[in-house]
């Protein structure tokens, strides 16, 4: 059975069965994996964030969207907490941006107060609290709070994970936030308490994001924890879930690794597709087989996945970034490799192209993360995008 007749097929079957197959799937594709997944794949990544937060380091974890980062966030909790570990996660997305700063920072605060409640059985008004500390400013509360409420109510180490950071970056006052934290780390050489506390950091950013005003010292603390995509003697799980399927599961993982290039949303995807639409593997056809499917499902419908809508309003959101972005992307195209010189703003358009998730670094400069991508957006959508922004813009 070819693979398109095979999506019929699939249809059918689930107007028959409802949505069992889809619930019993191996594989999850988008939104964080639970602790227990099957499919969520160790990374060097997970190694090295867990011994540095576990050594008390701050730590950020910065890359594009649906590349893991919530996922290894609740991986790392977990392991953390069974060593003893008292960890809080604070999602920002969850605190919202139309908010004034008092009402920002208040609803920080109570993510905290929530989860010494929780953990520690301790009940604490918020409202009586603030009440007689109203002369403070927000972010003086917020420190406040941290070293005569957090640091004396629990002994323990305490990890604070901040997720979804960049949604801070439309704020007023997010210079004042980052600068706290910036603060708290410093008072370890003052405050033996505050060396039992740790932040990690994730989101879609780069540390010069942080703190933007030239005047404030820059945020130039933590250690940054690089998260690449799967490799395939890290991703050998996923082989697990293509039994039945294929006749040699780890030639076709390698063949799915080709076209994803381990980007985590489209290897988790790719498998799922096989599985959903029942996709037998031969011996000796993976190649052919999974090439099939991936220009049927995904770059000829690419369309219907936002995730490549995701990639396409991150480059072109900035209308004065978005032409020289192009440029450098259309250089890769051409010549495979863009040699990166970390100069001035040349590495923030850098910064800002790997932040679309289009490109990573390797081999020494930025090169297309996968095939997939650039078959998508190639050099046809490239003057595309040109024309649209720029219409007498050509690169020759």
């Amino acid at each position: 059975m070819s693979i398109v007749p095979r999506i019929f097929y699939y249809i059918y079957l689930n107007l028959l069965l409802g949505d069992k197959k889809m619930a019993t799937s191996f594989y999850k594709v988008g939104g964080t994996l639970p602790i227990n997944s099957s499919s969520y794949v160790i990374r060097t990544a997970d190694t090295e964030l867990f011994n540095l937060l576990k050594q008390g380091e701050y730590c950020y974890v910065f890359n594009s969207r649906q590349m893991g980062k919530s996922s290894i966030k609740d991986q790392t909790q977990y392991k953390l907490k069974k060593e003893g570990f008292f960890c809080i996660d604070i999602d920002l997305q969850g605190i919202g941006t139309q908010v004034t700063q008092q009402e920002w920072y208040v609803s920080f605060i109570y993510n905290l107060l929530n989860a010494i409640a929780l953990e520690e059985k301790i009940e604490i008004d918020l409202g009586s609290w603030i009440e007689p500390r109203s002369y403070l400013s927000p972010s003086q509360l917020l420190n406040n709070f941290v070293s005569h409420e957090l640091l004396t109510s629990v002994q323990k180490k305490i990890v604070i994970f901040i997720d979804e950071i960049d949604c801070s970056f439309g704020l007023s006052f997010r210079d004042n936030f980052f600068a706290l934290i910036r603060f708290f780390y410093n008072q370890r050489n003052q405050n033996i308490n505050y060396q039992r506390l740790t932040f990690c950091l994730l989101g879609v950013a780069t540390p010069s994001d942080l703190i933007k005003n030239p005047v404030e010292s820059p945020f130039n603390i933590g250690k940054a924890v690089e998260l690449n995509g799967f490799e395939f003697h890290e991703s050998l799980v996923l082989a697990e879930g293509l039994k039945g399927l294929a006749s040699n599961q780890n030639e076709t993982l390698k063949q799915v690794l080709y076209w994803t290039g381990g980007q985590p949303f489209l290897t988790q995807t790719v498998c799922d597709l096989l599985v959903k639409l029942d996709i037998k593997v031969s011996e000796g056809k993976e190649k052919e087989t999974i090439r099939q499917l991936v220009y049927s499902q995904l770059i000829n419908n690419y369309h219907d996945y936002q995730h490549f809508d995701q990639i396409k309003t991150r480059l072109i959101a900035n209308e004065n970034r978005v032409g020289k972005l192009l440029e450098i992307y259309q250089y890769i195209l051409k010549h495979g490799i863009f040699l990166s010189k970390d100069l001035g703003k040349e590495k923030e358009f850098e910064s800002e192209l790997r932040l679309s998730g289009l490109v990573v670094r390797r081999n020494g400069g930025l090169e297309v993360f996968n095939p997939i991508y650039q078959e998508i957006f190639n050099q046809d959508w490239v003057q595309e995008q040109l024309d649209s922004i720029r219409p007498y813009f050509r690169v020759v």
